[in-house]
């Protein structure tokens, strides 16, 4: 039993050591584009990082003026994921090896007729407390499951 209990412990540690590179996901697509007047921008992605959550943020830099409508569209080639009407940040699911779409949209009327935005894709991290709180309730069941 005490061997068994050894080995659970060292399966603990090793986890605990490899999950938090799931923790801080590397970003998928981090772009800067103009629009001139009315237009937009797509961009292509891959998603190819678990976990199979990501999240879009769009910035409006306010460069030259700021944007009187700024929206993205995340798509992929035949349906409609999500949509962000303002600048901001909302989370959506994807299937890992799917190419997707980011579809930037803006209207700008300032008086010269340009706007800079950013939009950055990331998976969504998994909390490290949430990484801490699994490994804490494995290890009270093991001890638990020792104490027998």
């Amino acid at each position: 039993k005490i061997l068994k209990f050894k080995t659970w412990l060292v399966i603990i540690a090793i986890a605990c050591l490899l999950l938090p590179q799931f923790a801080g996901a590397a970003t998928v697509l981090d772009e800067t584009g103009f629009i001139f007047g009315i237009g937009g921008e797509n961009f292509r992605f891959v998603a190819d990082q678990a976990p199979p959550f990501y999240q879009v943020t769009l910035t409006d830099l306010e460069f030259p003026g700021p944007f009187d409508i700024l929206g993205v569209a995340i798509t992929t080639s035949t349906e409609n994921i999500t949509e962000l009407l303002a600048p901001g940040m909302t989370t959506f699911d994807v299937e890992l090896g799917t190419t997707y779409f980011a579809n930037v949209l803006g209207l700008t009327s300032d008086e010269f007729g340009a706007g800079l935005f950013g939009i950055k894709i990331a998976p969504v991290p998994i909390p490290p407390s949430l990484i801490l709180l699994g490994s804490s309730i494995l290890g009270l069941v093991l001890f638990r499951r020792r104490l027998r």
